[in-house]
């Protein structure tokens, strides 16, 4: 398992593939080798491989998201035996996680209810390792219902929160907007709260 994609193509484009921002990321993981992701017991996308291999995981200094006027805060990235572990995360969360879907971070909405931003580097549902048509671009947010775990978390409950990892470490704000509501990706959230 490991990277997702072709291991040659990865190894040969990676670092100019992706063009990190400036990010101040404080208790991330050691430095990892490429060799380090390819033992990994589950499929990673490329872009969340080479931002392991650029940064390892972290708190971001700069945390907050914001998309269409609802606003999350980013608590830290996954890395890889660093504090706050990948692994134990895929562990902790198993029977919540939407299938197929590994944990990139953990973030909070407005009133603290902890989610996870994910990935789904390959779906099983088309056969083993099939693409996934674009779906491992993008960065997904899934609910952590800490009471009355369902029994089988469903791809309906992820919503679309950025178009790739670099789209949304690019638009990490220090402060959240004066005015915001909870990321939950439904119309009906009710109305914008202040944030004091």
């Amino acid at each position: 398992m490991g990277i997702r994609g072709s291991l040659w193509e990865f190894k040969r484009s990676y670092k100019t593939q992706y063009s990190w921002p400036k990010l101040n990321l404080s208790c991330s993981g050691p430095k990892l080798k490429i060799d380090d992701l390819e033992r990994l017991p589950f499929d990673i996308s490329d872009e969340h491989a080479a931002f392991l291999l650029w940064k390892n995981g972290g708190e971001p200094e700069n945390n907050w998201y914001t998309r269409k006027g609802q606003s999350l805060q980013i608590r830290w990235f996954y890395g890889i035996g660093s504090e706050h572990d990948l692994r134990d995360a895929i562990l902790e969360h198993r029977d919540v996680l939407p299938r197929f879907s590994v944990p990139v971070a953990r973030v909070e909405s407005y009133d603290h209810d902890v989610s996870l931003l994910l990935t789904f580097p390959f779906d099983g549902r088309k056969g083993f390792r099939e693409p996934t048509k674009g779906r491992e671009k993008k960065i997904w947010f899934h609910w952590i219902f800490e009471d009355n775990l369902p029994e089988d978390s469903k791809l309906d409950d992820v919503v679309l929160a950025a178009h790739s990892l670099t789209a949304l470490m690019n638009a990490l704000k220090p402060e959240p907007p004066n005015r915001y509501k909870r990321f939950d990706g439904c119309d009906d959230s009710g109305d914008d709260e202040d944030f004091d």
